[in-house]
């Protein structure tokens, strides 16, 4: 396993057939913010910080190809995420006027589309056919490269699902490390990763070393307490599945590393 590296979720709600989903309504709100708060453990889908703490969410829900592009994305549950205010009012509202979807490609979303909107079926809980290639016709913007959550991203042309790493050696997220990528899925990683300032100074956490720190002073014990960032969480599920010796010896090894860096 490696342990210097720590790869970011796909995202894969569990929605019931027999509760209703979506934006529109008080209680269709609620139930798909369980659903994503659950999926994402509690974190922002953008930034990996908590956004349930003591029981109370500070998330909000927001739709990933926005929903003044169409009516029909309004309720359309698989377009609709979890973010942090940061993420969902600042972020990833940057440049949003000029990512606005063409006329033809939003006629062809509604003609392909076979959803509750279009009144043929009950409502979809995973991107349909239409939904995806409305998102391919999103990212021939270049204001529009990053990782659009829940769904997730594929390379253009590699077909390769797009996934971030955080390098702990490194402090930092970079693109995962797969063979397959080219430089256009690199770019577009690279791009997501600046948009939501994953790597800047002032947002960048550095909870992870603390926890290592911690691991380290414990002679190997697992600190118990709510982590505030999904990467200190990911981490700390690899650390459990090892013996207190071993855990002691990955730790020590990374901030003797990080020490030394400094």
């Amino acid at each position: 396993m490696d342990y210097l590296t720590v790869e970011m979720p796909k995202y894969k709600p569990h929605y019931k057939r027999w509760k209703q989903y979506g934006w529109s309504s008080p209680s269709e709100k609620e139930n798909t913010r369980e659903v994503l708060l659950d999926a994402g453990k509690g974190y922002c889908m953008y930034c990996y910080t908590r956004i349930l703490v003591a029981g109370k969410s500070y998330g909000q829900l927001e739709h990933a190809i926005e929903k003044n592009n169409s009516d029909w994305l309004v309720n359309c549950v698989p377009n609709i995420g979890i973010a942090c205010p940061v993420c969902n009012e600042s972020f990833k509202r940057r440049g949003e006027k000029g990512r606005k979807l063409r006329t033809g490609q939003i006629r062809r979303f509604h003609s392909s589309a076979r959803c509750a909107a279009a009144g043929t079926r009950k409502q979809c809980t995973v991107p349909c056919k239409a939904l995806r290639n409305l998102q391919a016709d999103y990212y021939e913007n270049e204001d529009a490269h990053f990782i659009l959550q829940p769904m997730g991203a594929m390379g253009r042309s590699s077909r390769q699902e797009l996934k971030i790493v955080y390098d702990i050696l490194k402090t930092k997220f970079r693109p995962a490390d797969n063979p397959l990528y080219d430089q256009m899925d690199k770019e577009f990683i690279n791009a997501h990763i600046k948009r939501f300032c994953l790597n800047d100074p002032k947002y960048r956490t550095g909870k992870l070393m603390e926890f290592v720190r911690l691991v380290v002073d414990s002679r190997g014990e697992l600190p118990d307490y709510e982590c505030n960032n999904l990467v200190v969480e990911l981490f700390a599920e690899k650390m459990k599945g090892l013996s207190q010796e071993k855990r002691l010896k990955v730790c020590e090894a990374i901030y003797i590393i990080e020490f030394a860096a400094v």
